[in-house]
């Protein structure tokens, strides 16, 4: 942020140089790289289940991510498992009630870097069906 100019640290003080602009610090560009190659590597189906879930958010339910790709729930949710158990982008939490008071399986980036460098790959032109926000 300081490179970017966005805050100044001068003898001790931090002052935010641009207060009406949201201070968003982004990934660094050799850690989004690292994660693309990790991306990259995933099946596509997997790829178009993290890129649905970085959309919704931090954590999201597999019913939401089937029911945006228009996947069977039963399949959408076996391969966040996978992704879970493999240790990779994901991680199960704890079963909920959904809205629909329909059990589904809840899931959560390993990190919020994660989820950011997935969305960016995102354009609102190019995205699997569904505007980015």
């Amino acid at each position: 942020m300081i490179k970017k100019g966005l805050i100044v640290h001068d003898e001790g003080e931090v002052e935010i140089k641009h207060a009406s602009r949201t201070v968003d610090p982004g990934v660094p560009q050799s850690l989004q790289q690292m994660l693309e190659v990790q991306f990259e590597k995933l099946t596509a189906s997997e790829q178009r289940a993290l890129e649905a879930g970085s959309v919704v958010g931090e954590h999201f339910l597999s019913l939401v991510i089937a029911t945006t790709l228009e996947e069977k729930p039963d399949e959408v949710e076996d391969l966040c498992d996978q992704l879970a158990a493999r240790q990779q982008v994901i991680k199960a939490i704890e079963f909920k009630n959904s809205p629909m008071l329909l059990v589904a399986a809840h899931y959560e980036f390993r990190h919020s870097l994660y989820r950011q460098a997935i969305y960016r790959r995102l354009a609102p032109e190019s995205g699997p069906g569904f505007i980015a926000q």
